[in-house]
């Protein structure tokens, strides 16, 4: 596939310009560490025979999401993290989830590395760590969220998940496998194609956010994921409009996104059932998920119609207005 940012003409600076605008800024190394600082601490907190690890029956702990991976769009950025077991979250004894926390806060707010990241935000020191809401995220997750308190206030900062989860789990040993797999250079710009997919979908309006029943981060992230690079969004948006003619429904079931399967949760007899991340769209509602796809159709017409003409543009120009 051609790389339009290779390209001298209008279209081409402008695909290059918005790669550019969407580079990360001078906190992304501490946001990077913190991610990770994040993991050793739920490692070690949830080590063979601590009373967590009992209680949950944890087998894998990993921070995930954009933050650990350099592909947030969002400032402040989002972490996020999770605590796999064997038991679903019902079953969970909520007083030894309760104490892991305090012991897990006290830790994270303990660490340099939590310090060099509020500085680096511009916050000054952490004053401290607030659980908002500890509550279930469907039949099998518990769902906690934690706020950093800082100089000028109350951030929204971590979820924490716990649980089974392991199509959250495998999602994220995918990616971690596929960045490994790859060159820096390669590695960065599919990055950079991630987070001008997000921009991009969320200028177009109604098709990320989940308050707006649209695809979700993740449904980007792996669909622009699977695109034949370097230029993995522009291919997105030719496979788009070359499909324009197909129904949502259609289209969904011939190009399905697949959420990456779990093999060790098959192989333990715990079953799995294939997901396709383009039905966020919509969240079921079969009406509204075609009148988003036929904005999404305008918007990648729209984006071909410069690319085959050299036409210059900036992301605002595919905002479609609501029908």
């Amino acid at each position: 596939m051609n790389d339009p940012s290779a390209s001298n003409g209008a279209f081409g600076d402008s695909y290059r310009q918005a790669l550019a605008d969407g580079a990360l800024g001078p906190e992304a190394p501490s946001v990077h560490a913190l991610a990770q600082e994040i993991e050793r601490v739920l490692r070690v907190r949830t080590a063979p025979g601590t009373a967590i690890q009992q209680a949950a029956g944890v087998e894998h702990v990993l921070a995930a999401g954009s933050a650990l991976h350099g592909t947030y769009v969002r400032h402040p950025p989002d972490f996020d993290a999770l605590v796999a077991g064997t038991t679903p979250q019902d079953h969970i004894n909520r007083k030894v989830i309760l104490e892991f926390i305090e012991h897990f806060s006290a830790d994270l707010l303990a660490s340099p590395v939590l310090e060099a990241y509020t500085r680096a935000m511009g916050w000054g020191a952490p004053r401290g760590i607030v659980l908002r809401s500890l509550a279930p995220d469907g039949p099998i997750t518990l769902l906690a969220r934690f706020d950093l308190a800082v100089l000028d206030g109350i951030v929204e900062w971590l979820d924490l998940s716990f649980g089974w989860l392991f199509r959250a789990i495998g999602l994220e040993l995918r990616r971690r496998a596929f960045s490994n797999s790859i060159a820096p250079l390669a590695r960065d710009r599919w990055h950079a194609e991630i987070r001008l997919g997000k921009r991009m979908f969320d200028a177009i309006g109604g098709l990320y956010h989940s308050w707006e029943h649209g695809m979700r981060a993740h449904t980007i992230e792996h669909w622009v994921t699977r695109s034949p690079g370097p230029a993995r969004l522009h291919n997105v948006l030719l496979e788009t409009n070359a499909s324009a003619h197909r129904t949502f429904r259609q289209f969904r079931d011939q190009f399905p996104v697949w959420h990456p399967g779990v093999s060790h949760a098959v192989a333990a007899g715990r079953g799995y059932v294939p997901f396709n991340l383009l039905d966020y769209l919509g969240d079921g509602d079969d009406a509204l998920a075609e009148s988003k796809w036929r904005r999404l159709c305008a918007a990648a017409a729209e984006y071909c119609r410069r690319f085959a003409q050299d036409i210059g543009w900036k992301l605002e120009d595919f905002r479609i207005a609501e029908a």
